[in-house]
């Protein structure tokens, strides 16, 4: 009974050292793993703090750099967008001058085509030029004068046969043409296969009036030549009006070539 007793006794007792140990064990445990914890949570926000300031230079570098290199791509392509522009202008420029070169080499053809019907000493062709403010758009300014011995009242026709004016000025080196169509200028023509005579009177831009006793037998279509020549004509009679109780019928053309319009003349000497 005693043994018993005693056996009790220290059974509880190494039950409460062992309880003790673990509570001191525990204890520890929680502690090594608080210390672990905040060292690590100091540690990551000391490391963060430290790393900051790299990451922001890390990261300025980066957004310069693709400032530099948005900005280097920008230029390259505004340079090439202007290299483009230039090329496509010089190659429209290119294009113009080659149709400008077309159209004056087809008129040349066509008026050294004309002039062969014609004695080449006594036609000079010439050119048009720009005219000075103070000249009447009734007139045309040729690079020909004295010098190239033309002379005045020479006739000046287009296309070798269509007689547009006359010289009435006559420089060193340039000519005045007045046109047969300056406004009020008289000039004699014939009418229609029956070579009709009648006085045309201009009306400017390359337009005429004829006035005609009704009886007069003209149609629309009729063609107006030269008194001379009948191989240089003026152009077709393009509208004839006639008014009651009026004697007179009016018949309108125009001249075939538009003065305007034209680069190249010929002169035909006296």
């Amino acid at each position: 009974m005693k043994k018993n007793f005693h056996s009790a006794i220290n059974n509880q007792g190494n039950r409460k050292s062992f309880l003790r140990q673990f509570s001191i064990a525990s204890s520890l445990a929680i502690v090594v793993i608080v210390v672990v914890l905040t060292f690590q949570t100091s540690l990551r926000g000391y490391m963060i703090s430290m790393l900051s300031p790299i990451w922001k230079i890390e990261q300025g570098f980066k957004m310069g750099t693709a400032r530099v290199f948005s900005s280097f791509s920008t230029s390259n392509l505004q340079k090439e967008n202007e290299d483009l522009k230039s090329k496509l202008t010089s190659s429209e420029v290119k294009d113009s001058l080659q149709q400008a070169l077309v159209v004056e080499n087809r008129e040349l053809k066509q008026v050294l085509g004309r002039l062969a019907t014609t004695t080449a000493s006594s036609t000079k062709l010439a050119s048009i030029l720009p005219k000075p403010n103070q000249f009447s758009n009734d007139t045309l300014l040729v690079d020909l004068g004295s010098e190239d011995g033309i002379l005045n009242e020479s006739l000046v026709v287009a296309y070798g046969n269509v007689p547009i004016g006359t010289i009435t000025e006559v420089y060193s080196h340039q000519s005045l043409v007045t046109l047969f169509s300056a406004f009020n200028k008289k000039t004699k023509v014939l009418i229609g296969d029956k070579h009709l005579e009648a006085e045309a009177q201009g009306v400017g831009a390359g337009g005429f009036v004829l006035k005609l006793p009704k009886a007069t037998e003209i149609k629309n279509g009729d063609v107006v030549t030269a008194t001379n020549f009948i191989t240089y004509v003026f152009g077709n009679i393009s509208s004839i009006e006639s008014v009651e109780n009026n004697p007179f019928i009016e018949a309108h053309f125009s001249l075939f070539a538009n003065p305007q319009e034209l680069h190249f003349v010929q002169i035909i000497k006296n």
